[in-house]
């Protein structure tokens, strides 16, 4: 029989996803926004609003609301990911955070869409808007990679002296484990477009837990509009005292791996200079 360690999947136990970036403010979604409230700064536009430049027959009920009709969206992670949103869909909960595109203010919303579907993969809206004094809709995707989605905190990586990134993530948990796929995603003439996707890992059982906590770092640069990117996975061992009879002991360790984001202007988009969380993702996945 495989030992523990070999049966159960190597799954993440997220705790924060940080800029370390020096000077730089700590950007908090506002969580649970009501959908009738009026948007920051203006008094006759409320967020439920803005949700009809998507869902045109939305409307508000006892616990949320409900759209019949949803226009069409792609999903961030490519025509593979996701799939046709079923309707009707229903709205309980949302997430909102202002960021800069370019040095323009913009609003985002970020929605998990309750389809009334069971499916492991969840969709989740993310909508993003300019900041007039009638918000209008710039771009709006699908960011569901898991059961449950929300902006990760804090929400932003500048990336950019008018440019900032947003990430958020998905993720499910069992009795013991967890895992989470984070994207980190930015405007660009109007559109939302990925940098990439991470997935993460941990787990706890006999006396051991494995965590991988993901960080990201816009890096110092003043001659060219998007700043290099610092991805870092930190993987961490803790072990109690006492393990499970019968497993091989497991030594306690701390371990970074990272890779830099660079934008490539013929490419148009962030390219990685190493692989070296591509090749960790890979590993958990034939390890654990």
């Amino acid at each position: 029989m495989k030992s523990i360690s070999r049966i159960i999947v190597l799954l993440c136990f997220f705790s924060t996803c940080t800029t370390s970036l020096a000077g730089e403010a700590s950007y908090h979604p506002s969580w649970s926004v009501k959908l009738a409230k009026a948007v920051q700064g203006r008094r006759s536009v409320t967020y439920l609003d803005l949700f009809k430049q998507i869902m045109p027959d939305i409307s508000l009920g006892e616990n949320g609301a409900t759209a019949k009709s949803v226009i069409a969206i792609r999903h961030i992670a490519g025509a593979d990911a996701g799939g046709t949103i079923a309707t009707p869909v229903h709205i309980r909960s949302f997430q909102t955070v202002n960021f800069v595109e370019g040095g323009k203010k913009r609003i985002a919303l970020l929605a998990p869409l309750d389809t009334g579907t069971d499916d492991a993969e969840r969709p989740a809206l993310l909508a993003v808007f300019d900041d007039g004094d009638l918000p209008k809709l710039l771009d709006a995707v699908d960011v569901g990679m898991d059961r449950l989605t929300g902006f990760v905190i804090p929400a932003l990586v500048q990336i950019g002296k008018g440019d900032q990134a947003i990430v958020t993530r998905s993720q499910h948990f069992n009795s013991n484990e967890s895992y989470a796929r984070t994207a980190l995603v930015f405007m660009r003439g109007a559109r939302i477009v990925l940098v990439d996707t991470f997935s993460t890992y941990g787990v706890r059982f006999c006396g051991v837990e494995e965590t991988q906590t993901l960080s990201f770092k816009g890096l110092a640069s003043d001659r060219k509009r998007y700043k290099d990117v610092a991805v870092r996975v930190t993987h961490k061992r803790a072990v109690a005292a006492k393990q499970c009879a019968g497993e091989k002991p497991r030594p306690p360790f701390v371990r970074a791996i990272s890779a830099i984001y660079a934008w490539d202007g013929d490419k148009a988009r962030f390219v990685p200079g190493s692989d070296a969380i591509k090749r960790l993702e890979k590993r958990n996945s034939e390890q654990f």
